[in-house]
């Protein structure tokens, strides 16, 4: 979870009082939203990343909302609950970077 921190993750979250401790899996989830954006752009976050190690804020947020479907969605089927997606939020924040040149890194 090199991008994102725990508290920037709790606070997209809404986490105030984590009573039920779940750092571990928030790291997880991290991981997970980290290398999904990665493959969704076909490239690494390293080569798109300032002189401060920092990468794009819309790449940034493109994981904190993977991460927030990812959290409130933990199985794969949801009952009795009415879902409306934002239009294009994540899709539209990864395209910005989209590497349409082949595989991840470029390389083909």
């Amino acid at each position: 979870m090199s991008y994102l921190s725990l508290p920037r993750i709790k606070q997209h979250l809404n986490i105030e009082n984590d009573v039920f401790n779940e750092d571990a899996y928030l790291h997880h989830l991290a991981d997970v939203a980290q290398e999904a954006v990665e493959k969704h752009i076909n490239q690494p976050l390293k080569g798109l990343e300032d002189s401060n190690g920092d990468i794009p804020k819309p790449l940034e947020h493109a994981m904190l909302l993977y991460i927030g479907d990812l959290y409130q969605s933990r199985e794969s089927n949801v009952y009795g609950v009415a879902v409306n997606r934002v239009p294009f939020a994540y899709e539209y924040l990864c395209a910005l970077y989209k590497n349409y040149g082949g595989e991840i890194g470029g390389e083909q």
